[in-house]
């Protein structure tokens, strides 16, 4: 049997975490060391947007992914 070959997002490695542990993690990470959040394989932005909702001062996001950029 041949071989698909992988999606970009594949091959990056994407995977979208589900919401309720992005909250738990951004959570912690916001009780740790509050202010500033960077996610550094931004995706969709659900743990920035998540960060904003909980009071984060300031957010940083990139990704290697064009589409999920967009």
């Amino acid at each position: 049997m041949a071989e698909r070959p992988l999606t970009r997002r594949k091959g990056l490695g994407s995977y979208y975490t589900d919401q309720r542990v992005v909250e738990f993690l951004v959570d912690w990470g916001m009780d740790v060391a509050p202010g500033l959040v960077m996610d550094p394989s931004r995706g969709d932005g659900r743990f920035l947007v998540t960060a904003i909702d909980r009071g984060a001062n300031a957010v940083i996001g990139c990704d290697l992914d064009e589409q999920a950029l967009h």
